[in-house]
């Protein structure tokens, strides 16, 4: 491995899935305001929103958005 390049396991946790543990694009994680987020413009999985709930992470937008069958 590079010197320069940083192993997956150093990044917050805050900015990755509990579920699927990818990149979950949190703008508060990035230091960003909250309106800026994702989650603030859809519908959010209300069974992965509880299974998480008090985490203080958040679900990436394929686990946590409802999808249509």
């Amino acid at each position: 491995m590079k010197q320069d390049q940083p192993s997956l396991n150093t990044r917050p946790a805050a900015a990755l899935c509990p579920n699927c543990a990818q990149e979950n694009q949190c703008a508060v994680a990035a230091g960003e305001p909250a309106g800026n987020c994702w989650c603030m413009t859809t519908a959010i999985n209300p069974a992965l929103a509880k299974r998480y709930a008090g985490q203080q992470r958040c679900l990436c937008p394929q686990c946590g958005q409802i999808t249509q069958r």
